[in-house]
């Protein structure tokens, strides 16, 4: 305030003694007023006093008692600070830091609003207020000023994961709230999402942005608005303009309503140029997709080997399969399950003695992309017969200097004492024909015998096995050498020793046959699921045997093998676990807890086997 000739007290509307209430009423109201007073060798108070009637005298307005009372605590720390009262070490005194404090410690922004607590400088605000000050109260709605960026945001410039908005009447509290109000494009609805907001100036508010992926699906662009709370509860009108988020590389978002270029592909959230490279294996072709890559116009896979191979039926033999192009990288595999046929990713095909003549399909694929960049090919695997070669009493060998598989033998006689062709050497109406080491009778091709009878079955009960052949008259001969039926198909009876609690599983959708020729796999399984079971649940499967502290004979992780597996009335559509080593919980809910699960972690490699436990 300019100094100068005061005018008289009388001159104006307030008086001296008005004046001087007031001022000293705003002083007094200052927390710091009694740590002020007690500084050695000042007089802060009584000067701040005279200030203040000097400055109403002036002004002829009580307004500068609120201002002096302000500038009071700020002269009162200086003061403090720089008051000449210092020990030998030049610190300040005990007494000089104590009132320091004291100061410091209660006063905080507009002394807390008179709607909270200053502790340690800080406002500890009431229950209904917010800020720095505690000045905002919490179901006060914020009100948006702007965007601070309102152009919208491309994603092919950058990740667009944050918008600030310029708000007032908020609050830098932990319940400070950004709600994204988000409109999908073609049509799709709208969502929201809500995200803690953070307040980086007194009227700027950060808000997160969900991710595209969160938002659009496979689809880059969407607008949206945003609306700032201080509680969670009470928002803010939000602005009427929106905010586009889009890709502009393939999308074109006008207003609320976003479409896709033509030309482009947009694939997990990316956008892509037609012909653009997707990944090793796929390309971006919007006339067969616009939503998923298309396969790279590919490399031709083609099998340069041949594509029938011969060997005779007493011989294993190993064949390199060869592709067209060395230089790629090409895995091999087979398609189905053949019989005695296997195939090595390096296209080594191993073809042996048990298999019938048969037509197999061997694909070809490119290393980085087998599901998208193969061929299949189709090749015919014929079984000779050594009888059609060389005769009826002649050993075949195949010729080293050709590649094995192509079919080329050299007949060896077994003795001098051949038999050559006679009226009664084949059937009527089948040809005989002389040969190096013998006769052959000339079948048709393809021409089977008749099945042999049956072995006999090799279970007295609980479902066995049994099994006849035929041989190939005329090679090659395509179908099946051996048919294995079911036989003794009705249950053991169960020995009293065995008899205890188990565990029923039931067979749901698979066959009979295939039961039975697999008891064996099937069997291993099962042990192996309730080994592992009880390793991981021990509370559940073992009641008084501490496995793991006294192992079974077995080995603590082995408490089932297979033979523990036994066919239960119903077999083979259940089969029964007996229980030695281990008793299970007898508690019938907890026994129906385990065979439930129990069904489900067998039901983990065969979706068709459920279980339940029951007494025997």
């Amino acid at each position: 305030m300019d100094n100068g000739p005061l005018p008289a007290w009388d001159s104006g509307s307030v008086t001296e003694d008005q004046a001087r209430q007031a001022c000293i009423k705003a002083i007094d109201s200052s927390p710091a007023a009694s740590s002020c007073t007690q500084v050695n060798g000042t007089d802060i108070y009584n000067d701040m006093i005279d200030t203040c009637l000097k400055d109403v005298q002036r002004t002829d307005s009580l307004e500068w008692a609120v201002d002096r009372r302000r500038e009071f605590e700020q002269i009162c720390v200086a003061m403090i600070i720089t008051q000449n009262v210092t020990d030998r070490q030049g610190d300040l005194t005990t007494m000089m830091m104590n009132n320091l404090a004291a100061v410091t410690n209660v006063l905080c922004p507009a002394d807390c609003s008179n709607n909270g607590r200053c502790v340690d400088g800080t406002c500890q605000c009431s229950t209904d207020y917010l800020g720095a000050d505690c000045s905002i109260r919490k179901a006060k709605v914020p009100v948006l000023q702007k965007y601070l960026v309102e152009d919208g945001c491309d994603l092919a410039d950058m990740e667009c994961r944050v918008m600030r908005v310029v708000v007032n009447e908020v609050a830098n509290s932990r319940t400070l709230t950004c709600k994204i109000k988000i409109t999908k494009p073609n049509g799709g609805g709208t969502i929201e999402k809500t995200y803690p907001g953070q307040l980086e100036t007194p009227t700027l508010v950060r808000c997160p942005l969900p991710s595209i992926s969160e938002v659009a699906g496979n689809v880059v662009g969407y607008s949206y608005k945003v609306q700032i709370s201080n509680d969670r509860v009470h928002y803010s009108i939000p602005l009427q303009k929106s905010i586009t988020v889009q890709d502009s590389k393939c999308t074109v978002c006008v207003n609320d309503s976003c479409s896709q270029k033509p030309n482009t592909c947009i694939i997990d959230n990316k956008c892509y140029n037609n012909g653009e490279e997707v990944s090793d294996c796929l390309i971006c072709n919007s006339s067969k997709s616009i939503t998923g890559g298309s396969p790279k116009p590919g490399v031709s896979l083609q099998l340069i080997s041949n594509k029938v191979w011969y060997k005779v039926a007493t011989e294993t033999m190993n064949i390199q399969l060869e592709s067209s192009d060395s230089t790629i990288n090409v895995v091999f595999s087979l398609r189905g399950t053949p019989s005695g046929v296997s195939i090595s990713s390096t296209g080594v095909m191993t073809w042996t003695l048990e298999s019938p003549s048969q037509n197999i399909t061997v694909r070809l694929a490119l290393k980085n992309c087998p599901q998208i960049q193969y061929t299949d090919v189709t090749l015919t695997l014929i079984i000779l017969s050594c009888n059609d070669i060389c005769g009826t009493n002649a050993i075949c060998i195949r010729n080293v200097n050709t590649p094995p598989g192509h079919g080329n033998y050299t007949c060896r006689c077994r003795d001098d004492s051949r038999t050559y062709c006679h009226p009664n050497a084949c059937p009527t109406n089948v040809p005989c024909r002389n040969m190096t080491c013998g006769y052959r009778c000339d079948y048709p091709t393809g021409t089977w015998s008749g099945w042999s009878s049956y072995t006999s079955c090799n279970k007295p009960c609980d479902y066995g096995l049994k099994e006849r052949k035929r041989t190939c008259l005329g090679s090659p001969c395509f179908g099946e050498l051996v048919d294995i039926a079911v036989c003794n198909s009705f249950n053991c009876p169960e020995i009293e020793s065995q008899k205890g609690q188990s565990v029923i599983l039931e067979f749901q959708r698979i066959s009979v046959k295939k039961i039975v020729l697999k008891r064996k796999v099937i069997h291993n399984f099962i042990a192996a699921a309730l080994n592992d079971y009880c390793v991981k649940a021990p509370d559940i499967c073992c009641r008084s045997v501490d496995f793991r502290a006294k192992p079974s004979p077995i080995g603590a992780d082995k408490i089932f093998t297979d033979d523990y597996i036994k066919e239960a009335a119903g077999y083979p559509k259940t089969v029964k676990v007996n229980v030695r080593n281990c008793t299970l919980l007898h508690e019938a809910q907890d026994s129906a807890k385990y065979g439930y699960e129990l069904g489900d972690l067998v039901s983990g490699d065969n979706n068709s086997i459920s279980g339940h436990t029951s007494e025997h």
